[in-house]
């Protein structure tokens, strides 16, 4: 990323992992370097957290938000994302939305995933009991298992948030929607620079109208 930046190259990514994602934006030394180089850093451009941050922010001013990720069985299962799915306790997934939140806008947020299938929840549950050493080796056995059933079902999924009495959903209507925010971000680039935020990289009603204008 270093090298990136160093070279004048703006970085843009997908990653959702709330280390990786704060370990970029709160990197004052990578920081000043962007501005230096006159290039932007910015993780998180997916459905978590650009999507449902840009619908938080059309929410607010809440107090407290539920944010749900729903994944439609025709969305290819590779082994990585199985993978990380496990990594949620009690049903709740870590994203970098519920710090991100609390920073930028003071709300409280819990976040989850739901699935298509109701029994794909049962056994990325299941898949907590492997010892981490061998859950992406059982994960990948799982991704050849779930290929045969990628054909029932429908493609794409949803972003909810629900605050108060009101909820706001996006629908996606295939896997694309996922990267979308990259496309925005990559859009607004001109002019600006340092380690961002999603929701610092382009407006977020912006997306929103774009994904519901073709929903």
């Amino acid at each position: 990323m270093r090298a990136v930046v160093e070279s004048g190259a703006h970085w843009v990514d997908i990653a959702d992992d709330p280390a990786w994602f704060f370990g970029l934006v709160d990197d004052r030394a990578l920081d000043t370097l962007a501005h230096e180089r006159g290039v932007a850093v910015i993780p998180g451009l997916s459905s978590l957290p650009a999507i449902s941050c840009a619908l938080v922010r059309r929410l607010h001013p809440v107090d407290k938000v539920d944010i749900t990720l729903r994944i439609n069985n025709r969305n290819q299962k590779g082994a990585a994302a199985i993978a990380s799915s496990t990594y949620s306790s009690a049903g709740a997934f870590e994203t970098p939305d519920r710090e991100l939140l609390r920073r930028e806008l003071g709300v409280e947020a819990e976040v989850h995933v739901k699935f298509e299938v109701p029994f794909a929840s049962t056994l990325i549950r299941a898949l907590r009991i492997v010892p981490e050493s061998s859950r992406v080796k059982v994960s990948r056995f799982m991704s050849r298992i779930a290929k045969p059933f990628g054909r029932f079902g429908s493609s794409g999924g949803w972003v909810e948030v629900r605050g108060g009495k009101n909820t706001v959903r996006v629908t996606g209507r295939d896997q694309r929607f996922a990267i979308l925010p990259v496309v925005f971000a990559l859009e607004h680039l001109d002019g600006i620079s340092g380690c961002l935020s999603p929701t610092h990289a382009f407006h977020p009603e912006e997306l929103l109208q774009f994904v519901e204008e073709r929903a």
